[in-house]
């Protein structure tokens, strides 16, 4: 790095999707890997459509510089 290179400082911050996935179980214990994926995935492909990921991603205060 020369004297005129300047650092740039990175940051890590969290968020936090809601996403719903559909079971037969009231406490959800017949919820599955491939439940959770595929219920994941039609989340993020809605907020896609509807550009709405702003509005759905709620930011958890943990941000640190890394």
């Amino acid at each position: 790095m020369n004297q005129t290179s300047e650092i740039i400082k990175k940051y890590s911050h969290m968020y936090d999707v809601a996403f719903e996935v559909i079971s037969n179980h009231p406490e959800g214990k017949d919820v599955t890997p491939e439940m959770i994926k595929k219920a994941l995935i039609s989340r993020i492909t809605d907020l896609d459509k509807h550009n709405e990921w702003i509005e759905a991603c709620a930011w958890i205060n943990a941000s640190e510089e890394i």
